[in-house]
């Protein structure tokens, strides 16, 4: 009969802390629809508080926070998500209207604020700029630029085409 050290211990309990983490989180996000918003921001900030205390004692603690942090951050954005769609509706909307341009372009700034806000977000608990999060993050930032700039400069946008 083999007797389990400490270290073996910890371990298996870390394991299972992770794997119960991540069973919360999918379970999280799966009735993400049938909570309001701030009851889900403040679950994913308890799993935030949770991840930090859990996962940062060893190498594969840190490796787990990491992955657990990305996950939670992508939960966020699942939030953004729909307030994109809604804004883009509306921009759509707005297309072809006299004076709608202004418009359009202000929705398209205030889409890059939150985009920025979120990465500023995830950098201050410990995401890199090389994480997958940040990396999408500012390539929709930099897409909703060109649409800015293709609203502002609609001759040269043409020419590009």
């Amino acid at each position: 009969m083999e007797i389990s050290t400490n270290e073996n211990c910890d371990e298996n309990m870390e394991t299972l802390l992770n794997e119960e983490f991540i069973i919360a989180m999918n379970k999280m996000n799966q009735n993400r629809k049938k909570l309001p918003e701030d009851e889900y921001i403040e679950l994913i900030n308890k799993l935030y508080e949770m991840n930090q205390k859990h996962f940062t004692n060893s190498s594969d603690s840190i490796k787990n926070y990491k992955n657990n942090l990305e996950e939670l951050f992508r939960l966020r954005y699942s939030i953004l998500q729909d307030e994109l769609i809604e804004k883009e509706h509306v921009i759509a909307s707005l297309t072809n209207k006299i004076g709608s341009l202004k418009e359009q372009i202000s929705l398209y700034r205030e889409i890059q604020v939150e985009l920025r806000r979120l990465a500023d977000e995830a950098r201050k608990f410990g995401l890199k700029e090389d994480s997958s999060y940040i990396l999408d993050l500012s390539n929709l930032w930099h897409e909703y630029e060109q649409y800015i700039f293709a609203l502002q400069n609609p001759v040269i946008s043409e020419n590009v085409e």
